[in-house]
Protein backbone atom coordinates (compact mmCIF):
# COMPACT_ATOMS: atom_id res chain seq x y z
CA UNK A 1 0.00 0.00 0.00
CA UNK A 2 1.39 3.40 -0.67
CA UNK A 3 2.45 6.42 1.88
CA UNK A 4 -0.44 8.47 3.03
CA UNK A 5 -0.93 11.27 0.88
CA UNK A 6 -1.92 14.47 2.51
CA UNK A 7 -4.98 14.28 1.45
CA UNK A 8 -5.30 10.95 3.67
CA UNK A 9 -3.59 13.09 7.05
CA UNK A 10 -6.44 15.85 6.50
CA UNK A 11 -9.13 12.97 6.38
CA UNK A 12 -7.83 11.23 9.49
CA UNK A 13 -7.36 14.21 11.39
CA UNK A 14 -10.75 15.58 10.73
CA UNK A 15 -12.28 12.51 11.52
CA UNK A 16 -10.02 12.18 15.31
CA UNK A 17 -11.29 15.14 15.78
CA UNK A 18 -15.09 14.18 15.37
CA UNK A 19 -14.63 11.52 17.51
CA UNK A 20 -12.63 13.31 20.54
CA UNK A 21 -15.55 16.22 19.83
CA UNK A 22 -18.11 13.38 21.23
CA UNK A 23 -16.03 10.93 23.51
CA UNK A 24 -13.80 13.09 24.79
CA UNK A 25 -15.56 16.67 25.19
CA UNK A 26 -18.96 15.40 25.12
CA UNK A 27 -20.31 17.63 22.50
CA UNK A 28 -22.68 16.96 19.72
CA UNK A 29 -21.40 18.70 16.98
CA UNK A 30 -18.42 18.97 15.25
CA UNK A 31 -17.78 19.96 11.83
CA UNK A 32 -15.05 21.30 9.17
CA UNK A 33 -16.49 25.17 8.32
CA UNK A 34 -14.29 26.06 5.64
CA UNK A 35 -12.34 24.49 2.72
CA UNK A 36 -8.93 22.73 3.93
CA UNK A 37 -6.16 25.51 3.28
CA UNK A 38 -2.72 23.67 1.91
CA UNK A 39 -0.80 26.70 2.41
CA UNK A 40 0.03 28.15 5.81
CA UNK A 41 1.85 31.25 4.45
CA UNK A 42 -1.67 32.09 2.61
CA UNK A 43 -3.88 32.08 5.05
CA UNK A 44 -1.92 32.98 8.58
CA UNK A 45 -2.76 31.90 12.07
CA UNK A 46 -4.01 34.86 14.04
CA UNK A 47 -1.40 35.67 16.13
CA UNK A 48 -3.82 35.49 19.34
CA UNK A 49 -3.88 31.77 19.06
CA UNK A 50 -2.43 29.01 21.41
CA UNK A 51 -2.18 25.34 19.83
CA UNK A 52 -0.52 22.04 20.98
CA UNK A 53 1.34 20.24 18.34
CA UNK A 54 2.68 16.76 18.14
CA UNK A 55 5.22 15.13 16.03
CA UNK A 56 4.77 11.88 14.32
CA UNK A 57 7.55 10.25 12.68
CA UNK A 58 6.54 7.55 9.98
CA UNK A 59 8.61 5.51 7.14
CA UNK A 60 8.65 8.52 4.97
CA UNK A 61 7.43 11.29 6.57
CA UNK A 62 7.97 13.88 9.52
CA UNK A 63 5.02 15.79 10.50
CA UNK A 64 3.64 17.64 13.29
CA UNK A 65 -0.28 17.63 14.27
CA UNK A 66 -1.80 20.35 15.62
CA UNK A 67 -4.84 21.90 17.09
CA UNK A 68 -5.10 25.64 17.63
CA UNK A 69 -7.72 27.86 18.68
CA UNK A 70 -8.02 31.25 20.83
CA UNK A 71 -7.61 31.47 24.29
CA UNK A 72 -11.24 31.56 25.11
CA UNK A 73 -11.80 28.54 23.02
CA UNK A 74 -8.76 26.74 25.15
CA UNK A 75 -9.80 27.09 28.17
CA UNK A 76 -13.31 25.77 27.08
CA UNK A 77 -11.65 22.74 25.23
CA UNK A 78 -9.85 22.24 28.71
CA UNK A 79 -12.94 22.55 30.91
CA UNK A 80 -14.89 20.05 28.45
CA UNK A 81 -11.73 17.51 28.50
CA UNK A 82 -11.88 18.00 32.49
CA UNK A 83 -15.50 17.99 33.09
CA UNK A 84 -15.60 21.40 34.57
CA UNK A 85 -18.28 24.23 34.70
CA UNK A 86 -17.48 27.22 32.50
CA UNK A 87 -17.74 29.19 35.25
CA UNK A 88 -14.88 27.40 37.04
CA UNK A 89 -11.44 28.95 37.46
CA UNK A 90 -8.97 26.62 35.95
CA UNK A 91 -5.30 27.61 35.78
CA UNK A 92 -2.75 28.45 32.64
CA UNK A 93 -0.79 25.70 33.65
CA UNK A 94 -3.80 23.21 33.81
CA UNK A 95 -5.76 24.57 30.16
CA UNK A 96 -1.66 24.02 28.84
CA UNK A 97 -1.58 19.81 30.24
CA UNK A 98 -4.87 19.98 28.83
CA UNK A 99 -4.65 20.60 25.29
CA UNK A 100 -1.30 18.49 25.19
CA UNK A 101 -3.54 15.72 26.16
CA UNK A 102 -6.36 16.32 23.49
CA UNK A 103 -3.77 16.53 20.76
CA UNK A 104 -1.93 13.44 21.76
CA UNK A 105 -5.37 12.00 21.53
CA UNK A 106 -5.71 13.72 18.40
CA UNK A 107 -3.08 11.88 17.07
CA UNK A 108 -3.59 8.35 18.49
CA UNK A 109 -6.88 8.50 16.12
CA UNK A 110 -4.91 9.82 13.74
CA UNK A 111 -2.72 6.72 14.06
CA UNK A 112 -5.05 3.87 14.30
CA UNK A 113 -6.71 5.30 11.46
CA UNK A 114 -3.78 5.65 9.32
CA UNK A 115 -1.89 2.33 10.32
CA UNK A 116 -2.22 0.29 7.58
CA UNK A 117 -1.05 2.59 4.94
CA UNK A 118 2.13 3.73 7.78
CA UNK A 119 2.52 0.57 10.01
CA UNK A 120 5.67 2.65 11.36
CA UNK A 121 3.92 5.60 13.06
CA UNK A 122 5.69 7.08 15.47
CA UNK A 123 4.52 10.10 18.33
CA UNK A 124 6.63 12.38 19.91
CA UNK A 125 5.87 14.82 22.80
CA UNK A 126 3.22 17.01 22.14
CA UNK A 127 3.94 21.27 22.84
CA UNK A 128 1.96 24.07 23.43
CA UNK A 129 3.00 27.26 21.03
CA UNK A 130 1.58 30.42 20.74
CA UNK A 131 1.03 33.12 17.55
CA UNK A 132 1.91 32.79 13.75
CA UNK A 133 3.93 29.61 12.57
CA UNK A 134 6.23 29.79 9.93
CA UNK A 135 7.21 26.86 7.66
CA UNK A 136 10.56 26.25 5.59
CA UNK A 137 10.74 25.53 2.37
CA UNK A 138 10.64 22.14 2.29
CA UNK A 139 7.13 21.76 4.09
CA UNK A 140 3.92 21.54 2.71
CA UNK A 141 1.15 22.23 5.30
CA UNK A 142 -2.55 21.94 5.96
CA UNK A 143 -5.36 23.99 8.12
CA UNK A 144 -8.93 22.50 8.60
CA UNK A 145 -11.30 25.40 10.22
CA UNK A 146 -13.62 23.64 12.33
CA UNK A 147 -15.90 23.87 15.11
CA UNK A 148 -15.61 21.37 18.06
CA UNK A 149 -18.86 22.29 19.87
CA UNK A 150 -19.46 25.95 20.02
CA UNK A 151 -15.49 26.60 19.57
CA UNK A 152 -14.09 27.27 16.63
CA UNK A 153 -10.08 25.61 15.94
CA UNK A 154 -8.39 25.04 13.30
CA UNK A 155 -6.47 21.58 12.65
CA UNK A 156 -3.10 22.22 11.58
CA UNK A 157 -0.48 20.16 9.19
CA UNK A 158 3.03 20.30 8.73
CA UNK A 159 4.87 17.80 7.05
CA UNK A 160 8.44 17.93 5.58
CA UNK A 161 9.17 17.07 2.04
CA UNK A 162 11.44 14.51 1.32
CA UNK A 163 14.71 15.82 0.10
CA UNK A 164 15.78 14.57 -3.72
CA UNK A 165 17.75 11.95 -4.20
CA UNK A 166 21.23 12.49 -5.68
Amino acid sequence: MPPAGMADWIQALTDSAGEIAAMSLGFEECRVTGQACEDLLASPTDPAWVGAFISVQCREDALHLGLVADASGCETLAKALLGMAPSEILPEEDVSDSLRELVNILAGGVKRRLAAQENTLQLGLPQVVQGPLEVADLTEAARIPMTLGPIPVQLQIIRSRALPRP
